[in-house]
């Protein structure tokens, strides 16, 4: 799912019941990862087809090579919350 908050745009990724963000725009182009393809909890870019994994941000296949940003995530009454700061 993609979530915009100012000048944040971030993707929100549920992997076994646990809530997962990071930076939506691929480090590499401008690829959406909230587009992208998931298995298990891999990422595919929808642009050039980098991989990154979803828990840790971590370059998983290139032409990425630069890690993405994971933010915090906790589920409150049913709302994903997310710590950016």
């Amino acid at each position: 799912m993609r979530v915009e908050s100012g000048d944040l745009v971030l993707a929100v990724f549920n992997v076994g019941g646990v809530f997962y963000v990071m930076n939506d725009a691929c480090t590499h182009g401008p690829g959406s990862l909230s587009e992208g393809y998931i298995e298990d909890d891999i990422v595919e870019c929808n642009f050039h087809n980098g991989q990154f994994n979803i828990r840790t941000g971590e370059v998983v296949s290139p032409p990425c090579m630069i890690a993405q940003t994971v933010y915090p995530a906790i589920v409150e009454g049913g709302t994903v919350m997310i710590d950016v700061g």
